[in-house]
């Protein structure tokens, strides 16, 4: 197949950000591009997982890249290092020793100074110690955030990274919520409707009604994220499910809601 892709892949999770600005998307986007167009490479084409861990290989673009391998597609694979890829060292070994170079393609990792169509003997074993050091590394960091979480809640701190729908994170400490002037009056006004013997059923039809933003809608409108239960063609459709969330959840009894 002519002009077949050269793929660019980038990825990058939270775990990623603790490193610096070396792991960004943008620095990885930059450094590949120069790579591509210092060594001759033509017909360039990102794909980018954004906020997935290395430890995860069911990724969006990974598996597209993976997709575009299966078609005979793409010629060469660059990476900026093996941890792109990902960090469990069985599943990266797989893909750039055993996969890619299968399917004809050039895997290139270009800060592990690694290229898969001139690796030696030794070039392969020292890959193989980075690849265990990177997924022993991601193990280390995830044990280190679960013992963090584990910590700050025996602490009594609220550990969601997100505030609740009808709240806010407080103004001078983001630990600390206080009411939404946006979303209360409607958390409000469910808790009235219920009281007032409304169905869920009942309750989910008069927000639709009434245009009343779901609040995964609500965040996407206001802070361009997308939220599990996104549904952008039907913006005020509340689930019975949505109101019961709502309904049973605890932090509405005012446990968590501090002044600033």
């Amino acid at each position: 197949m002519p002009n077949k892709i050269t793929a660019l892949y980038c990825r990058l999770s939270k775990d990623d950000e603790t490193e610096g600005e070396s792991n960004s998307i943008s620095n990885q986007k930059f450094m590949l591009e120069k790579y591509a167009q210092d060594k001759g490479f033509v017909n360039t084409k990102f794909y980018v997982d954004d906020g997935y861990s290395g430890a995860n290989f069911e990724r969006p673009d990974f598996k597209r890249m993976v997709e575009d391998v299966n078609e005979n597609r793409i010629s060469v694979i660059i990476a900026k290092d093996l941890s792109r890829f990902g960090r469990d060292h069985i599943m990266v070994a797989l893909y750039t020793e055993q996969i890619f170079p299968m399917a004809g393609i050039r895997c290139i990792a270009i800060a592990d100074d690694f290229d898969v169509s001139e690796s030696s003997a030794t070039g392969i074993e020292m890959a193989a110690f980075k690849n265990l050091f990177n997924e022993m590394n991601v193990r280390d960091t995830s044990n280190k955030v679960k013992a963090s979480i584990k910590a700050r809640a025996q602490r009594g701190e609220r550990i969601a990274t997100n505030a609740p729908y009808g709240y806010m994170k407080g103004p001078t400490n983001s630990k600390h919520l206080v009411p939404n002037p946006e979303t209360a009056p409607v958390v409000r006004a469910i808790y009235a409707m219920f009281i007032d013997r409304s169905s869920k059923h009942r309750i989910a039809k008069r927000l639709e009604e009434e245009k009343i933003l779901t609040p995964s809608s609500y965040i996407f409108q206001k802070e361009n994220k997308r939220h599990i239960g996104l549904n952008e063609d039907y913006p005020y459709s509340w689930s019975e499910r949505k109101i019961a969330d709502i309904l049973e959840d605890i932090t509405y009894l005012g446990q968590y809601r501090t002044k600033p």
